[in-house]
């Protein structure tokens, strides 16, 4: 007899598989008693039955995922994450904890989501991978794959994560068409070869703690009053960001205009910002980050094209409510009640 959790599951899965008809999905659960395709991610990905194109859905588990090393182009997607916090994410409450991943070559065009990464990282080391609705990244490299070297990456999107603790690219190769919007991050260090456009995420870097070159700033708002930029950064422009001090003010070969400076978060935030809590972020109305972003939206993570989603919710339908009486019969069906939501 199927319990209701693994009934939840399996409704889960069918709405689900209606976004990814041409590909095949498959269930990765390391949970005692539940039958999943697959109980590890490594085993997940290396099954000669996965192939190019499918999707490895990590479904909540109070266990840790070991860490994935993807070779293979897929798509990994989680739950999400503070899925008890906010109204109608999932009807499990658990999330997916992954200890790590790194996209090595011939994982071209992957991407994750809905993953808690516990601290730990995510290593790019190849091109056209997308990140997004994670959190609780510890390091996220860009041009990197630990096994060998670093490299040569091209077209990496970083979007809509809650906490990524350090942003760095690597030095040698040269790192283009990099896109980090409406994130919240910590530290940022981007060597000289990298050209990058940082747009609506918020910033709590310390002092002498965050360094670019070549990269657009516009709509960002940096939180801490002793955030300040490596001497070395430059060729940087900055357009309407907000700032605690004076970090955006354009200086030497780093141009820009419209800057919001010394400005006090109670004058941006609904309630003072705080790292644990992602609502913590969203502006206050009327309030100096409302209609002030370069095409004359909002700054920070919730403003843009591509706003933050509360819980990391994936962009796949998922099960937020179910009723399943515990018995039936022939003259007494079961009556089941299942609400989903889709999110873009």
């Amino acid at each position: 007899m199927k319990t209701l959790k693994t009934l939840l599951l399996s409704f889960s899965v069918l709405f689900i598989v209606t976004n990814f008809a041409q590909a095949k999905i498959w269930r990765v659960n390391n949970g005692i008693g539940i039958n999943a395709n697959f109980t590890t991610a490594q085993a997940a990905h290396d099954a000669a039955l996965t192939l190019a194109g499918d999707t490895l859905m990590f479904e909540g588990s109070n266990a840790i995922y070991i860490g994935l090393r993807l070779t293979k182009r897929l798509t990994i997607i989680g739950p999400g994450y503070f899925l008890g916090n906010n109204p109608e994410t999932q009807a499990f409450f658990v999330d997916a904890k992954i200890q790590g991943i790194t996209f090595a070559a011939g994982s071209e065009n992957s991407s994750v989501q809905g993953i808690n990464f516990i601290g730990n990282g995510i290593n790019v080391g190849t091109s056209n991978i997308t990140i997004s609705r994670n959190y609780s990244i510890g390091t996220l490299y860009v041009g990197l794959d630990p096994q060998c070297c670093q490299k040569n990456v091209n077209n990496i999107l970083i979007s809509q994560n809650f906490l990524i603790n350090n942003l760095i690219t690597t030095g040698n190769p040269i790192n283009t068409g990099i896109l980090v919007s409406n994130n919240f991050i910590g530290t940022l260090d981007f060597e000289s070869n990298t050209s990058a456009l940082l747009l609506n995420n918020v910033l709590t870097n310390g002092a002498n703690s965050l360094r670019a070159f070549n990269t657009l700033f516009a709509n960002n708002i940096q939180t801490n009053p002793a955030a300040t930029f490596q001497a070395a950064s430059s060729n940087n422009t900055f357009n309407n960001n907000i700032s605690a001090n004076t970090i955006f003010t354009p200086a030497g070969t780093n141009i820009g205009a419209n800057n919001q400076t010394n400005v006090l978060m109670t004058n941006v935030f609904t309630v003072p910002p705080d790292g644990n809590v992602e609502t913590s972020f969203q502006l206050k109305s009327p309030g100096l980050g409302i209609a002030t972003a370069q095409n004359g939206g909002d700054c920070g993570m919730f403003g843009g094209t591509t706003p933050y989603v509360l819980s990391g919710m994936p962009n796949v339908p998922s099960v937020y409510f179910y009723n399943v009486p515990a018995t039936g019969s022939n003259t007494n069906p079961l009556n089941i009640s299942i609400k989903a939501k889709s999110r873009n």
